[in-house]
């Protein structure tokens, strides 16, 4: 495909999407087109830039038995997300870039494309970066952002294929999971498998459920007044009638369990990774009338003078557990 051309379909859908979504471009966004290898590369560069988070992931996670020992979660990570990803957008840039093989722009980039748009025109007009920035130590709360982002993103997309793509066009934009991805995820534990879906799945009910009550108009509403905990996402009503997490308390475990022990991290778990925690020894639904009630929790991980490590949980609770 020409340049001239495929900057021509691209002007194209970007408007479509405006219409969709409601939204104005303010300004032109960058993009570029990449091969499969070089978005490998360049997931790469930005991994690296969150390794030292990825590291007390994996210490935690370890910890408390989520993942192996021996697992490199960085490794894992970088592989679901290098088979995985079609398309990437850098708000700190305000530039996307999608995969493409070869030279025409199929359905399944057209698609991709409509989804990174629509991020750039979050970016453009909520600021959502901005919102990251605020909850970078509590990573339930950025959970719950990224499902509204991503939640959004997807429903803008679905919409797009079925008022501008035929039916085959539909089954072709919904691409095949190639066998990379699927040895990448079958390798994952269950709750690392359930995080990584987490923003495209629960995420596009919580955006359906506002959309269908008042469209798009309401995930605007939603950027003004973010979702702050996975509860409000999976139980969308107590983010409509809020339900706020409780703020808890730890006291100074590090001092207490004596010389050279630190603390590596304060977080909180939430009740999304509650429940993916608990389906990892018992059935879902019981996982979920488990964490159901989370109202609140502080999770603790701290490291000993000989690298070992150990976890302090304290949970709130709403409801009877």
């Amino acid at each position: 495909m020409a340049g001239g051309s495929r900057d021509r379909e691209l002007a194209a859908i970007e408007y479509r999407v405006n219409i969709i979504r409601e939204l104005t471009s303010k300004r032109p966004v960058e993009r570029e087109f990449l091969d499969r290898d070089e978005l490998r590369d360049l997931l790469l560069e930005l991994f690296e830039e969150d390794r030292e988070e990825i590291l007390e992931d994996q210490k935690l996670y370890s910890t408390i038995g989520i993942l192996p020992k021996e697992t490199d979660l960085f490794d894992l990570l970088l592989g679901l997300h290098g088979e995985g990803v079609l398309g990437l957008y850098r708000s700190e840039e305000e530039k996307f870039y999608i995969v493409q093989e070869g030279e025409e722009l199929g359905a399944e980039q057209q698609r991709t494309y409509v989804h990174e748009f629509v991020h750039a025109l979050q970016q453009q007009h909520f600021d959502f970066q901005t919102a990251f920035d605020a909850v970078e130590d509590n990573t339930d709360a950025s959970t719950a952002i990224s499902a509204l982002v991503e939640g959004d993103a997807r429903l803008a997309e679905t919409v797009y294929t079925f008022e501008h793509m035929t039916e085959a066009e539909r089954q072709v934009s919904q691409g095949t999971a190639s066998q990379e991805l699927i040895n990448a995820f079958q390798s994952a534990p269950a709750v690392i498998q359930r995080r990584f879906l987490f923003p495209y799945v629960e995420g596009v009910q919580f955006a359906l459920s506002l959309y269908q009550a008042l469209g798009f108009s309401a995930l605007d509403d939603a950027f003004a007044n973010l979702p702050v905990s996975t509860e409000q996402i999976l139980h969308p009503e107590k983010y409509v009638t809020p339900d706020l997490p409780v703020s808890v308390e730890v006291p100074d475990f590090a001092a207490a369990l004596g010389d050279g022990w630190s603390l590596i991290r304060k977080d909180t778990f939430g009740e999304f990774m509650l429940q993916a925690y608990l389906s990892a020894v018992v059935p879902p639904i019981t996982a979920q009338d488990a964490a159901a009630g989370w109202g609140g929790d502080s999770i603790l991980l701290l490291e000993g003078p000989r690298g070992e490590t150990a976890v302090v949980f304290a949970i709130v609770w709403d409801t009877e557990p």
